[in-house]
């Protein structure tokens, strides 16, 4: 039996804490020369081109505003989702029963095509 020696931080030490890895710079994303994002930049990886990194502040406004417009995006389906179902705890409810509904659905498609008659089969009790 092997033993381990485990050390215990003293009284009033607070214990480090991992957060997430820190985010690195692409290699592409050299001051000055960025006409595009690259094909194999990922924001959860990378840090943001900054101003500094692109050709022309045109091209940084605009990769900007796109950005900024797919947010817009997202956060209007999530306004709209929240108008329609509700507080959050019906929210939950109700997107349990939108996907309840959806394997319903696909259930009755599969049980049809094997010759099932599904409406006399949820008919009967």
């Amino acid at each position: 039996m092997t033993t381990v020696a485990t050390t215990v931080a003293p009284p009033g030490e607070k214990k480090a804490r991992r957060g997430p890895a820190p985010k690195s710079d692409h290699p592409e994303v050299v001051k000055g020369g960025l006409s595009e994002i690259p094909a194999n930049f990922d924001v959860s990886k990378h840090k943001a081109p900054t101003v500094d990194a692109w050709a022309s502040d045109v091209l940084f406004f605009r990769w900007k505003a796109e950005s900024c417009d797919a947010k817009a995006i997202k956060y209007r389906e999530m306004a709209d989702h929240a108008e329609k179902f509700g507080s959050k705890k019906q929210q939950t409810k109700a997107t349990r029963l939108v996907k309840m509904q959806e394997t319903m659905a696909e259930l009755t498609k599969q049980l049809e095509a094997a010759g099932v008659d599904v409406p006399a089969l949820l008919a009967a009790d």
